[in-house]
């Protein structure tokens, strides 16, 4: 049994790039088929990320960049402002929007980067399993709160503050900044806004956690009689 998740671009020409993945169950591990042979840029010493832990004597290729290497291929060329009508269909529903392909790409690497071995990202895997596509900025606050909520449940039975989900999200900083790097180097991006877009939320999290908590603390309070 897998998790089966597609992503298909269609453009106003016609072009239509489809991407499908499945994923093993209950891991959520992407499962690696018919990848483009290993390109240089996905090396794991190339713009490796400066607290990587992954050892390139026993890890050849940086695990992201080379999962992400044929959904690069296909659309890095592609200008972030291009429009595009994504469909993205899961086991529990299909998800069509028009979009520009800065929100389309960044969702699909998303999806991708947290399944894929990166000890970084691994975090990520719950929010995969019930992956929302094009979330906005409160809808990813609000899953992410949730999501390390529930694993400090399982694994603490308590949680007492938000540090370790801050730490989580400024190795992501970190994590990002080189993988911009990576593809800029590379030369296989016409523009690097689809990961910036990833960046963003990595980089407001502290902030916005205690905000979005502010904002979401009405909702779970019992009306007043």
């Amino acid at each position: 049994m897998t998790i089966d998740i597609s992503y298909k671009f269609r453009f106003a020409d016609g072009r239509e790039e489809v991407f499908e993945m499945a994923f093993t169950k209950p891991n959520m591990d992407l499962i690696a088929s018919d990848k483009p042979s290993t390109a240089r840029w996905t090396s794991l010493e190339f713009c490796q990320c400066d607290h990587c832990p992954l050892d390139p004597q026993v890890t050849s290729v940086c695990p992201p960049a080379h999962d992400l290497q044929a959904a690069v291929d296909a659309l890095g060329q592609e200008y972030s402002y291009t429009e595009v009508t994504l469909e993205v269909e899961t086991t529990e529903r299909r998800t069509v929007a028009k979009t520009t392909m800065s929100n389309a790409f960044s969702s699909l690497m998303g999806l991708i980067m947290a399944t894929t071995g990166c000890p970084y990202t691994s975090f990520f895997k719950p929010m995969a399993r019930f992956h929302l596509p094009l979330a906005s900025e409160s809808e990813t606050a609000y899953r992410a709160i949730s999501t390390y909520l529930l694993k400090e449940m399982i694994e603490k039975g308590q949680c007492t503050d938000f540090k370790g989900l801050e730490l989580i999200y400024k190795n992501m900083e970190k994590v990002n900044l080189a993988f911009a790097q990576r593809l800029q180097q590379s030369g296989k991006l016409k523009e690097i806004n689809s990961l910036v877009k990833l960046d963003v939320h990595a980089k407001n999290m502290s902030i916005f956690l205690q905000e979005s908590l502010e904002e979401l603390t009405p909702l779970f309070k019992e009306p007043s009689s």
